[in-house]
């Protein structure tokens, strides 16, 4: 638990009576009484010796209350413990009713041993008026014997109500610190319900509503994409063909990105676009918290949380609610500002060759995007059950794709090489993370779809014709020198041509999509 939180240990009392952490003092009983061979065969005695054996037991219940004081400190386990505690105290109960009907049982026998003998007496008496001169010497023996059995039942009689006096004394110990264990009880359920109040903040939430929701937000991305990169690029921007030639290497998206304006190379970069934006948004913004603000850090807090929710759902809202309250809106804000900035300028470093239009317009059509998304990710935050998004590959999971990539371009009609990807998200799916139930399915572009086709094909040709032109590009001039002037200027500056960025190797999240992609 967050050390945020109140703490569970503060105030709690174990079941002895003291403090969690310090050894209890466990009062002694009474020394067991001996007894001759005449009192063992007595069963007033048997009765002594079973009421001795049912203290020696009450005292081990004691010897383990102690023991396992320290379990009161365990908030995790404070219900557990209480459900312990009422049968242990309906236990000890059902001692105390044993212990009082045994001594009801011994008085009855004495009762009924002393009516007995006033009987002998009466009729020694009678006797003795008929035979008083014959048994008078016996009779005074016999009275002798009474009297001493008489001295020592009452002896014994003394030594039963002392050691009953004892445990009364012992049950007024217990009844005082069962007393104190149910104060800490109340305590404990006071800090529990404190802990609970931090969960209010999660509500219940339609998750067929929710999903509506996502699926806007990916039609927002998709207008986005046709807006600013399914319109004709200018000839600058295909002037650079060793860029284009290794633009899928870069960006680790495997596709075929050829520098015309064909339909199916327009369609692929449209493809690519909402890779990237996919990717970014499942990073930055569709992650149980926006603080800590790294990506590595949203993603340890969101294998914690996943991790919590499969092996115990119940503490996974409480750490979820505790991380959502422990920042002002205002500090979520600049969060999420500062969110959409880095994820702004990361995209556009991306997907700035394939760029139609201004970057100060798509700047603003993207800024607006990522306040949507934040905004409608704050519900899935606040959901009581836990909602989560993924570009993981799953192959049992029912994807959707656009119709798009199919009917835009004509199936091609040589035969496709082999492909090259399982799938290719264009946006996160998005489920509940205790029971896997689906929210929103996700988009995907698979291999076997018109658009992936057409562009190897062209691809294919485009490359077949640099060959063929002994590298030369389709206006005749040399590229070669073009070429490791280009590349001598990746590995210095990062960036070429029109303001674009471009790398030999993958941007750290691009080689995150690709392990994705591959894996």
């Amino acid at each position: 638990m967050s050390s945020s939180g109140p703490s569970a240990s503060n105030g709690i009392i174990s079941a002895n009576g003291t403090q969690a952490g310090k050894p209890a003092t466990i009062a002694k009983s009474p020394p067991a009484i001996s007894g001759t061979s005449e009192e063992r065969k007595n069963p007033a005695a048997s009765k002594q010796n079973q009421a001795s054996t049912v203290w020696r037991e009450f005292e081990n219940v004691l010897q383990k209350m102690s023991k396992y004081s320290d379990a009161y400190s365990n908030i995790e386990g404070i219900m557990d413990q209480h459900s312990a505690m009422k049968l242990e105290t309906q236990t000890k109960d059902l001692r105390m009713l044993s212990l009082e009907s045994s001594h009801e049982i011994q008085i009855k026998q004495f009762e009924k041993r002393y009516s007995e003998w006033n009987q002998e007496k009466i009729l020694l008496k009678r006797r003795e008026q008929t035979v008083k001169d014959e048994v008078i010497a016996e009779n005074e023996n016999f009275l002798k014997k009474q009297e001493a059995a008489y001295a020592e039942v009452k002896a014994e009689l003394d030594r039963e109500r002392k050691r009953v006096n004892s445990i009364t004394a012992q049950l007024e110990k217990v009844n005082k610190r069962s007393k104190r264990i149910e104060t800490d009880f109340a305590a404990c359920e006071r800090e529990l319900r404190e802990w609970e109040s931090h969960v209010s903040i999660l509500k219940k939430m339609d998750l067929k509503a929710f999903g509506g929701r996502v699926n806007m937000l990916f039609m927002s991305c998709r207008k986005i994409v046709h807006t600013h990169f399914l319109a004709d690029l200018s000839a600058a921007c295909f002037a650079d063909h060793g860029r284009w030639e290794n633009l899928s290497h870069s960006l680790a998206i495997p596709l075929s990105f050829s520098p015309t304006n064909s339909t199916a190379a327009k369609h692929v970069r449209m493809a690519a676009a909402l890779h990237v934006l996919a990717g970014q948004l499942c990073t930055n913004f569709f992650r149980p918290c926006y603080i800590p603000e790294s990506a590595a850090g949203g993603e340890a807090v969101q294998e914690i949380l996943a991790q919590q929710s499969m092996t115990n759902a119940g503490k996974e809202p409480i750490m979820r609610a505790l991380l959502l309250s422990a920042y002002a809106s205002e500090e979520v804000d600049a969060a999420i500002a500062r969110a959409v900035q880095s994820t702004s300028r990361e995209i556009i470093s991306l997907l700035s060759p394939f760029l139609s239009s201004s970057v100060e317009a798509f700047y603003a059509d993207l800024e607006a995007l990522l306040y949507e998304t934040a905004e409608v990710w704050k519900e899935a935050q606040h959901s009581e059950k836990m909602v989560e998004a993924s570009m993981i590959e799953e192959n049992d999971w029912p994807w959707e794709d656009l119709d798009e990539f199919d009917s835009a371009v004509a199936a091609p009609q040589a035969q496709p090489g082999p492909q090259k990807f399982n799938m290719l998200n264009l946006f996160p799916r998005v489920f509940v993370t205790e029971d896997n139930h689906i929210v929103y399915p996700g988009v995907v572009l698979w291999p076997d779809q018109n658009t992936v086709h057409a562009a190897d094909q062209e691809f294919g040709d485009w490359m077949a014709a640099r060959r063929t032109n002994g590298g030369r590009g389709p206006d005749g001039n040399f590229l070669a020198r073009r070429e490791r002037e280009r590349r001598k200027s990746t590995l210095t500056e990062g960036k070429v041509g029109n303001g674009g960025y471009f790398l030999d190797k993958p941007r750290p999240r691009s080689q995150t999509l690709a392990s994705e992609i591959t894996n």
